[in-house]
């Protein structure tokens, strides 16, 4: 009888520890996963000039910094849109990048006041800015600006 209750309280203790140690990795990975999802890129649909395009929002300093590095391509009608909490003098490479970008630098009424087209992966470490502060960039699919018209001084007409 004393062997059948020592197996028993062991069989006990072992389902505690299994249970307590699933518990534990449950915690741990629900925080990881909303690490996961407070860092990931948020996507919403602008209209630029009477186009659709779906756009990538890096708003905050970790999704500035990776920018599209993360991604291996980016679709014809896909942006990212950069958006910083002052003007300022925001200066761009391509770390990390995989593909050629056209690179447009806005004023805070949304005028293009700089285009840097076909930057390239191999240009890196090069940074492309202008020398008049911006408050919004815009990355396009590399021959999007030319495809799409657009120039300096052009006001775009952002809207989602």
């Amino acid at each position: 009888m004393k062997i059948f209750i020592q197996r028993f309280f062991l069989k006990k203790h072992i389902f505690y520890i299994i249970t307590i140690l699933f518990v534990v990795g449950l915690f741990i990975f629900s925080f990881s996963n909303m690490d996961y999802k407070k860092n990931r890129l948020d996507m919403v649909i602008f209209t630029i000039n009477g186009k659709s395009i779906s756009t990538y929002i890096a708003d905050d300093k970790l999704n500035r910094e990776k920018g599209l590095s993360i991604l291996d391509h980016i679709g014809d009608n896909e942006a990212m849109l950069f958006l910083f909490d002052k003007s300022g003098y925001y200066n761009f490479w391509m770390k990390d990048m995989k593909f050629p970008i056209d690179i447009v630098w806005l004023d805070k009424e949304k005028r293009i006041i700089y285009i840097k087209k076909n930057a390239r992966p191999k240009d890196y470490p090069s940074s492309y800015g202008p020398n008049i502060k911006s408050l919004y960039v815009l990355e396009f699919k590399n021959g999007f600006t030319d495809d799409n018209h657009l120039f300096v001084g052009d006001k775009l007409d952002l809207k989602y």
